[in-house]
C-alpha cells in the first residue's frame, strides 16, 4: 500500500532532483547572486509590491524585516500563539519583546478580540499570520494598528498568491516575509524574502542584507543534498531499503534539520544572519513557476475533503473565503493521537502542526514570557489539531483513504 505523507518535502518533483544535483556538480555557481535578483523581483511582483530582498531563512527574513522598520529596541512586537518558535526568536533577534496574543477558534489566526486586550503603550510592531494559508480579519486589524500606531509585518510562510478581497497577500502591511521551508507552500529547503511596497524601508533591508555573508558551502552543499536524498527515500519508502535509509539518513544527520534544538531557547542556529545563496534561489525559482499549479490542486483536495468527511466528531475547518489558498486542510479532533496511531498503520502519515502553543514541543516558554492560560484557545488547538495533505502528489484515491480513517468511528 502507498505511503502518504503530509510533511517530508510535499513540493518536491524529478525535475527538482535533477537540478539539485547538477548544483552539487557545479559548486562555482551556489554563490552566484544574480538568480537571488531575479528571485527578490518575482516574488515582490507575485505579491504585488515593488521590492524584495532575500535572506537564507524565513526567521532571517523576519528579523530583517523587524530592523528595517522604525522599532526601536525593547519594544513589544505582538504576534499571534499557534505559531512556529521562528516567530518569537525572530522578535528577540532583533532585540525587541515578543508578546502573544490567542488565535481565532475556527480560523486559527490572530484573534482580533484578543489583540485589543494586548497592547500596550509598547507595542510598536504586530505580526500578522496566515496560518494555513487563511486569511484573518484584516478590516479590523487594520483599524487597531491605525489607531495604536502599530507597524504590521505579513508572516506569509504558509502561501503565496493568497488574496484578502482585492489585496495580495504581502501587500497590505508595512512589509511581509515570505519563506521557501521545506514544507511550505514552494520550497528551496531553505530561503526568505522580504517584501516592501515602501522605498525607505527597501533601503534599510538592502543595508541588512548588504551586511550578511553569504552561507557556509558545507551547509549549501546539505541543501542540495535534501531533493535527491528525500526523493530515494519517498521513492523506496514501502520497500525495505526507503526506511532502512531514512532512519540512517536521520540518525547520522545526513541533512540538515528545520528547527534546531537552541532555537526552542531563543538562541540563534549557525545558519542564520546570512544571504539567500544563489544555487537556492535557482531551486526557489523554478519552485515559483509551479506554485500556481501547486494552488489549484491544493484547492482541488480541499474540496474533496470538505465534501467527503461526514463523521460529525470532525471537526471541519470554515469553508474558503475568496482569495485563501490552503496549505493543508485542517480539522479538529478529540482523539489526535489515537487517530494518528491507527493512521500510521494503515502508511498515512498525517501532520500534528502545531502540536504545541508555540512549536514544536520543548519551547522555553518562560524564555518567550508565554504563560499557561494566556492564549486558551491556542492551547486548545494545540491538542486537536490534524492536518490532511494537499500536495501535488495526493490524488483522490489517495483522499478517499484518508477520509475513510477519519469516517470510521473510533
Amino acid at each position: 500500500m502507498k505511503t502518504i505523507f503530509t510533511a517530508l518535502a510535499p513540493n518536491l518533483e524529478a525535475d527538482d532532483v535533477k537540478r539539485s544535483l547538477r548544483l552539487i556538480f557545479n559548486p562555482w555557481d551556489w554563490k552566484d547572486e544574480s538568480p537571488v535578483r531575479t528571485l527578490e523581483k518575482e516574488v515582490a511582483h507575485k505579491a504585488g509590491v515593488s521590492h524584495g530582498v532575500a535572506f537564507e531563512s524565513g526567521r532571517t527574513a523576519l528579523v530583517a524585516a523587524l530592523k528595517a522598520l522604525p522599532i526601536k529596541e525593547g519594544d513589544e512586537v505582538i504576534m499571534q500563539a499557534f505559531t512556529c518558535v521562528a516567530v518569537p526568536d525572530a522578535v528577540v533577534w532583533a532585540h525587541m519583546k515578543p508578546r502573544f496574543v490567542d488565535c481565532d477558534p475556527e480560523t486559527l489566526t490572530i484573534s482580533v478580540e484578543d489583540l485589543r486586550n494586548k497592547i500596550t503603550p509598547r507595542t510598536r510592531g504586530l505580526i500578522v499570520q496566515y496560518t494555513f494559508g487563511r486569511s484573518p480579519d484584516w478590516s479590523e486589524i487594520l483599524k487597531i494598528a491605525k489607531k495604536n500606531d502599530l507597524w504590521i509585518v505579513e508572516d506569509c510562510a504558509h502561501v503565496i498568491g493568497g488574496r484578502f478581497e482585492h489585496q495580495t497577500y504581502g501587500s497590505i502591511g508595512h512589509a511581509a516575509i515570505f519563506s521557501f521551508g521545506r514544507d511550505k507552500s514552494a520550497s528551496s529547503v531553505f530561503g526568505g524574502v522580504v517584501v516592501t511596497n515602501d522605498d525607505t524601508i527597501a533601503s534599510n533591508l538592502r543595508s541588512v542584507q548588504h551586511n550578511y555573508e553569504q552561507p557556509a558551502p558545507l551547509w549549501i552543499f546539505q541543501q542540495l543534498l535534501h531533493a535527491p536524498v528525500v526523493w530515494f527515500v519517498k521513492q523506496t519508502y514501502d520497500l525495505v531499503i526507503g526506511r532502512i535509509a531514512w532512519f540512517f539518513v536521520r540518525r547520522l544527520k545526513i541533512l540538515s534539520r528545520s528547527v534546531l534544538p537552541q532555537e526552542k531557547a531563543g538562541k540563534a542556529p549557525p545558519f542564520a544572519f546570512h544571504r539567500f545563496p544563489g544555487a537556492l534561489a535557482v531551486l526557489a525559482l523554478e519552485q515559483l513557476k509551479k506554485v500556481d499549479r501547486f494552488n489549484d490542486h491544493r484547492l482541488a483536495i480541499n474540496e474533496l475533503y470538505e465534501k467527503s468527511i461526514t463523521n460529525i466528531s470532525v471537526k471541519l475547518p470554515p469553508p474558503l473565503k475568496e482569495g485563501e489558498l490552503p496549505l493543508r486542510f485542517i480539522v479538529k479532533v478529540e482523539n489526535r493521537e489515537e487517530i494518528l496511531t491507527k493512521a500510521r498503520a494503515q502508511s498515512i502519515h498525517l501532520g500534528d502542526w502545531y502540536n504545541a502553543v508555540v512549536a514544536p514541543p520543548g519551547v522555553d516558554y518562560d524564555f518567550f514570557m508565554y504563560k499557561k492560560g494566556d492564549c486558551p484557545n491556542a492551547e486548545d488547538a494545540a491538542t486537536k489539531v490534524l492536518n490532511l495533505p494537499l500536495d501535488i502528489h495526493i490524488d483522490r484515491s489517495d483522499v478517499e483513504r484518508v477520509v475513510s480513517l477519519l469516517n470510521t468511528p473510533q
